[in-house]
């Protein structure tokens, strides 16, 4: 088992970040130039609308990844180099509240001053909430054998056992070692509630369909599930939220619908905790 020190977790997440971001201005200046070239119109192919979307909307997109990144390229290690804490209630609430106060202010912008309606962007009109989540399970299973399949290839079968990192993200070790049944009724709440709405709006609500606009699904699908997963800020699970990124954009774009990865997401978060719990008890 491979263990990290924070220093060198975030080098490989910066590391990743760059790179994603140099893939996906190559890849924007390429498909510009196809734009220019043929008269082909892909990136509006497929359920979820993407054409409303402008430059500006590019813009504020890059905004939002560099939102979620600046916490990344600000840390710094402490002495030791590694770090094994967890976070507080106002840690945990203050994440909530930025995650919060971030999509609020993207509905605002696309409602009020970009003059378009989120419901009707995110599809979330096409379905009732009930056959979303009755789409939604089979869907996370899917994703979850999938993704199962992938980690034992690349991680058994390839690299031979020697995982990335096997440490626990902060989230895992915070719900571990909280000693109050309220803190961890909290962590349930965001992992479950909070940030499957705040994060597939950003990421696949917004970010998937502006990049989309100005690509194609699959470029976009594959560059805001690498987005997505460094933002998790976690070697170890680099791979597997890849993954999961990938299969709630593939879902999205299936259904047309964003209650659909929602509903997905929430359901994979659960869970995980109730792995959590179910180990604990069983120890």
């Amino acid at each position: 088992m491979l263990r990290m020190n924070e220093a060198e977790m975030t080098a490989v997440l910066r590391d990743v970040f760059v790179l994603c971001m140099i893939a996906l201005v190559l890849g924007l200046g390429i498909y510009a130039w196809l734009r220019q070239e043929t008269e082909h119109t892909w990136h509006t192919e497929g359920n979820v609308l993407s054409r409303p979307y402008d430059y500006q909307d590019g813009v504020a997109g890059l905004a939002i990844v560099g939102i979620f990144c600046m916490g990344l390229f600000a840390t710094v290690p402490n002495s030791a180099g590694k770090t094994e804490g967890v976070m507080s209630y106002s840690t945990l609430l203050a994440s909530s509240v930025i995650m919060l106060a971030i999509c609020v202010l993207l509905v605002l912008y696309l409602r009020v001053y970009r003059g378009l309606d989120p419901s009707e962007l995110f599809g979330l009109r096409l379905m009732r909430p009930g056959r979303a989540a009755a789409l939604a399970l089979p869907s996370i299973v899917s994703v979850g054998f999938i993704m199962g399949l992938v980690l034992y290839v690349v991680y058994v079968k390839i690299m031979h056992g020697k995982l990335p990192d096997e440490t626990d993200q902060e989230t895992v070790r915070s719900f571990k070692a909280a000693g109050s049944s309220v803190f961890r009724i909290l962590l349930g709440i965001t992992a479950i509630i909070i940030a499957p709405i705040t994060e597939e709006t950003l990421f696949r609500g917004f970010l998937y369909g502006v990049t989309k606009r100005f690509t194609d699904r699959w470029f976009a699908a594959v560059s805001t599930a690498l987005i997505f997963a460094v933002v998790h800020s976690h070697v170890g699970a680099l791979l597997p939220i890849f993954v999961l990124g990938l299969g709630l954009a593939l879902a999205y774009e299936v259904t047309g619908c964003l209650l659909v990865p929602v509903f997905m997401h929430a359901m994979f978060n659960g869970f995980n905790i109730i792995l959590l719990v179910f180990s604990e008890n069983h120890r």
